[in-house]
């Protein structure tokens, strides 16, 4: 698997440590890339092409990747992101860190291991769209009431985290 990193060099020794070792990298982009040289070379990595930013465009249409990497903060991240979009980068070669912890399953995977330690505190549920995820205010609830709505959460979903919540309650 090929990919396109794309991140801050602060603290880049740190983010690298956090991926799996045997990820191949096309490319890295990044703010100063001398400092990224030093860094890289330092953990094994010497051989990745680095980029500046600016390049940012020209390297999402022309280099050969299966997903862009971005290792980055919320701030940054965000606004990299909208650019990626512009660049006409498919949202689906896109795996950022910013936003990872609130999409989909990620999201769904949280509440569930939330819920599985805190079980015994819930007397309700409620799962499904993101009409659930908003609309719900769990707060005005007689019974204390946890939402597992997420966005674009489909019926299959939906019935999983019923059927998880449910055997979570029964073994509790």
């Amino acid at each position: 698997m090929k990919i396109l990193l794309v991140t801050m060099t602060d603290k880049l020794a740190e983010k690298l440590s956090a991926l799996n070792p045997e990820l191949e990298y096309c490319a890295a982009v990044v703010d100063n890339v001398e400092s990224a040289k030093e860094i890289l070379s330092s953990v094994g990595l010497s051989q990745v092409p680095l980029y500046p930013f600016r390049t940012l465009q020209k390297l999402v249409k022309t280099l050969e990747y299966d997903y862009v990497l971005l290792v980055q903060e919320k701030f940054y991240g965000i606004g990299i992101i909208k650019k990626l979009n512009v660049y006409g980068l498919p949202s689906n070669k896109l795996i950022s860190f910013a936003t990872l912890p609130t999409i989909g399953n990620w999201q769904t995977e949280r509440h569930l291991r939330y819920y599985q330690e805190h079980a015994q505190e819930f007397e309700m549920f409620a799962t499904g769209t993101s009409y659930t995820q908003t609309s719900i205010d769990i707060r005005r609830f007689k019974y204390k009431t946890f939402n597992f709505g997420t966005s674009s959460q489909d019926l299959y979903y939906s019935f999983q985290i019923a059927k998880s919540v449910i055997f979570t309650t029964i073994n509790t």
